[in-house]
């Protein structure tokens, strides 16, 4: 099983917010930190509008969309393995977003419920 945590950090102050989960053991899962989430739309996170209940646990066979699109495109990244490395090689970064999926075993342990 591969574990991201997804955080997403304030512009201005760099506050940063464990705001999910995102889990591959031959499915995707994804799945909101409530206590990240509660905290982080107090100074700005607004949900992902492909997983609109933060209650709810979100499954599929293929990477989702929201993060499937912040992996750099490879033309033999045709698998979900293949996926994963990619992910893992640059974090989810985009240069107009302040989301980042990390691996939870690179996680420091200062970093893992960061909220201010």
């Amino acid at each position: 099983m591969t574990n991201f945590n997804v955080l997403w950090k304030r512009y201005d102050d760099k506050i940063t917010c464990v705001i999910g989960y995102l889990n591959y053991d031959g499915q995707w899962v994804f799945s909101y930190d409530s206590e990240g989430v509660g905290i982080a739309s107090q100074i700005g996170f607004v949900g992902f509008p492909e997983f609109p209940d933060i209650d709810q646990e979100y499954q599929s066979d293929n990477l989702f969309s929201t993060f499937d699109s912040r992996i750099r495109r490879n033309k033999n990244a045709a698998s979900e393995e293949d996926k994963i490395k990619l992910l893992e090689s640059n974090n989810g970064i985009l240069m107009t977003d302040n989301i980042e999926i990390i691996k939870q075993e690179n996680l420091t342990k200062g970093r893992q419920k960061t909220y201010g």
